[in-house]
């Protein structure tokens, strides 16, 4: 899989190098602007330039659409200027019009900077040609009898003119273009997308800012939450008849008896996911101490099997649609067994 990373150098990474082995690692924490800095990411320059055509006596002015660029100095793969024996390259990423409002990466690295309060970053890189910046700060981690569950922070900024710009809570450690992919499909309470358009500098800068405030109180609440679900034992049976039974139903009988052999096939699909879900809680690979006979194996056991054991899903199911209404259904029967 690519990693995308701009000239394989543009990334930072606090303490553990990510897959590809590329970029920057630092032992100490750096925060936004100081991480950009030191892995070369600063050196972009990203900006809007009048949009120009080639018209029969000479270049034309576009009235009403401008170009998104980066510049960055040295020769890359793009268009080369040079200023003064320097020589610079031009990337043009988009064209839009001249209502939207680009928030150039200097911009977000800033508020980023600001709203955290100067906190480590966890991963800052960018992809492509530079068109793409994207930030992780990780948050108060949640533990759940051992088991560790790392939280992060994520900013997308996209400048390519098509994209929306991105922040959310995640559980993925970005460090390239496939990590930042499964971070936005994952499951999120906390989610921020908006178009490049009036106001949008304003409201990301809130919304991160309201994030900001509230993550470590939602972090402890659900960290006391699973802790509650790793203490109480469930058994096999209370797997089956308290959980199971909720999250993988079975229809009430019809009376029509032209509808009995549909039924029964439905039931025999239901069952089968139990038994699944059942062979997972008593002996999944992934089972720890803080899962092996609780309740908060039994919620690990139904994400386990719709995230990865299950055929033919898809990731609209497992994030937005049914396959994530079976997950909280799976939480909300395992608290109330508590």
């Amino acid at each position: 899989m690519s990693h995308n990373i701009m000239s394989d150098s543009r990334f930072y990474a606090h303490r553990t190098p990510a897959w590809h082995g590329l970029g920057h690692v630092s032992a100490e924490p750096l925060d936004a602007i100081t991480a950009a800095d030191r892995a070369g990411i600063s050196a972009l320059k990203t900006f809007t330039a009048p949009l120009w055509i080639h018209g029969h006596s000479g270049p034309v002015a576009v009235r009403g659409f401008k170009a998104l660029c980066g510049c960055l100095p040295g020769k890359h793969k793009g268009g080369e200027v040079t200023t003064n024996g320097e020589t610079k390259t031009i990337f043009t990423y988009g064209v839009v019009s001249d209502q939207y409002e680009a928030i150039f990466h200097e911009k977000a690295l800033s508020i980023w900077h600001d709203v955290t309060a100067r906190a480590p970053i966890e991963t800052v890189g960018l992809l492509g040609y530079g068109e793409t910046l994207f930030i992780t700060t990780q948050l108060p981690s949640t533990e759940v009898a051992g088991d560790k569950l790392h939280n992060y922070l994520m900013l997308m900024n996209s400048l390519d003119g098509l994209t929306s710009v991105r922040a959310r809570t995640l559980t993925t450690r970005v460090v390239c273009a496939n990590t930042l992919a499964m971070g936005l499909q994952e499951k999120t309470d906390h989610d921020f997308r908006a178009t490049h358009y009036a106001g949008v500098t304003e409201k990301l800068t809130t919304w991160l800012a309201d994030i900001w405030k509230v993550q470590t109180e939602t972090v402890l609440a659900m960290q006391e939450a699973c802790n509650v679900l790793a203490r109480v034992s469930c058994s096999p049976t209370t797997l089956k008849d308290g959980v199971l039974s909720t999250v993988y139903p079975y229809p009430p009988k019809p009376e029509d008896g032209k509808l009995i052999e549909t039924w029964v096939d439905f039931c025999a699909r239901m069952e089968s996911h139990r038994s699944t879900v059942a062979d997972l809680f008593t002996s999944s690979p992934t089972r720890s101490t803080a899962t092996i006979g609780t309740l908060w194996g039994a919620y690990n056991a139904v994400v386990e099997y719709e995230d990865f054991a299950r055929s033919r899903t898809t990731a609209r199911s497992r994030f937005l649609g049914a396959g994530k209404d079976r997950k909280e259904a799976a939480f909300t029967a395992c608290m109330t067994l508590v």
